[in-house]
C-alpha cells in the first residue's frame, strides 16, 4: 500500500500512530516476543527491525523484493522470501542499548523460478513455496 507501519488500538479499534520506513507495500510483519521486536519486510526491497516503541532500529536493503518472512526462534534467524529464493539472517549479539540487529550478509538459497510468498519454519526446517 503505502510503506507505512500502523500500531492500532485492539479495544477501541483505533489507530495510535503510524510510521513510513518503506518506500513500497509492506509484504510481511514478524515479531520476535522474546526480544520484543517486529520486522517488517516490503516489495521495495528492504527489511526493517522496529524496537517496542515503534522506532526504526535497522533498515537492510536487499538487492530484491520481499515478499515473506518468517521468524525462526531456535536458531534465531529471519528468514525472507524473494523473487526466485530465500536468504536467512543470523541475528548478532544485541547493541549496547540490549536491542538485536540482524547480519547484513545473509545466506542466499536460489531454489525458485518465481517469487517466494510462502516460508515456514518446523522443527528447524525451513518450507517455502
Amino acid at each position: 500500500e503505502d510503506g507505512q507501519m500502523r500500531y492500532w488500538e485492539l479495544d477501541s479499534g483505533r489507530m495510535t500512530h503510524s510510521v513510513q520506513a518503506h518506500g513500497g507495500w509492506i509484504a510481511d510483519i514478524q515479531c520476535w516476543t522474546d526480544a520484543k521486536v517486529i520486522f517488517t519486510g516490503s516489495n521495495d526491497g528492504t527489511i526493517v527491525l522496529w524496537t517496542s516503541t515503534g522506532t526504526v532500529h535497522q533498515k537492510l536493503r536487499l538487492d530484491l523484493p520481499v515478499y515473506a518472512l518468517v521468524w525462526q526462534p531456535k536458531r534465531a534467524q529471519l528468514i525472507a522470501g524473494l523473487n526466485g529464493a530465500i536468504r536467512v539472517y543470523e541475528v548478532l549479539e544485541a547493541d549496547s542499548v540490549g536491542t538485536p540487529i540482524l547480519n547484513t550478509k545473509g545466506v542466499t538459497i536460489t531454489a525458485h523460478v518465481d517469487m517466494v510468498r510462502c516460508v515456514i519454519t518446523v522443527e528447524g526446517k525451513v518450507y517455502s513455496g
